[in-house]
C-alpha cells in the first residue's frame, strides 16, 4: 500500500511530514496572558470632559483648554505610565492624527458652506464645522485608543523575579518597603 505525499512534501523532500517552516511554533508570537488598563484611559478622559464642560459653562478659557488637551495627551500619558512606549507612539499619532485631519475636513466644508452665505450677518461654517468634525474625530480617536490600545503583556507569575521598592506614609512614620516576585 502506497502513502500519497503531497507535492509540496515531495518537492522539500520531507516525505508525508509537512515542510519545517509551515506552522512552526517558534514563527508564532507566544501566547501570553495581557492586562487591560483601558478604564484608567477611559477615566482620564470623563475628567477631561468635566473640565471641558465646567469651563464652558463657566466662561473660563483655561479650564476648557485644560480639558480639550487632556484629551489630547490622556491617552499617550497612560500608555507611557505603562511603559509601552509602541502604544505611545501609536495613540499620539492616531489622536493628533485624526483631530487634525477631521479640522481640516471641517474646515473645508465649513468653508463651502460660507461661500453660499450671503446677507446674514455672520457665517460660522469655518468655525463651527471644523471643531464639530474635529471633535467627533479625537472622540472615535479616544474610544478606539482605551478598546484597543490599551493592553500590556502580563508579567505577574512569569517565573521572572523583580523586585520593587514601595515608599508608605502614616500618621506616625513614613518608610520604604520592599515587595518583588522571586
Amino acid at each position: 500500500m502506497r502513502k500519497r505525499v503531497s507535492a509540496c512534501a515531495r518537492a522539500s523532500g520531507t516525505g508525508s511530514r509537512a515542510p519545517p517552516w509551515y506552522g512552526s511554533p517558534d514563527l508564532k508570537r507566544p501566547n501570553r496572558p495581557q492586562r487591560y488598563y483601558g478604564r484608567q484611559i477611559f477615566v482620564a478622559f470623563a475628567t477631561s470632559d468635566a473640565l471641558l464642560v465646567s469651563g464652558i459653562i463657566t466662561e473660563r478659557a483655561p479650564i476648557a483648554i485644560a480639558g480639550a488637551a487632556g484629551h489630547l495627551f490622556a491617552g499617550p500619558i497612560v500608555h507611557a505610565a505603562h511603559g509601552n512606549w509602541g502604544q505611545f507612539g501609536k495613540s499620539l499619532g492616531f489622536t493628533w492624527g485624526l483631530a487634525a485631519g477631521g479640522g481640516l475636513v471641517g474646515l473645508a466644508v465649513g468653508a463651502g458652506l460660507d461661500s453660499r452665505c450671503h446677507g446674514q450677518a455672520i457665517c460660522l461654517g469655518k468655525v463651527v464645522m471644523p471643531v464639530l468634525v474635529g471633535g467627533s474625530a479625537l472622540l472615535a480617536a479616544n474610544l478606539a485608543d482605551g478598546i484597543a490600545l490599551a493592553y500590556e503583556d502580563d508579567d505577574i507569575g512569569s517565573g521572572e523575579p523583580r523586585i520593587l521598592l514601595v515608599p508608605s506614609a502614616s500618621r506616625e512614620r513614613a518608610g520604604l518597603a520592599l515587595a518583588g516576585q522571586f
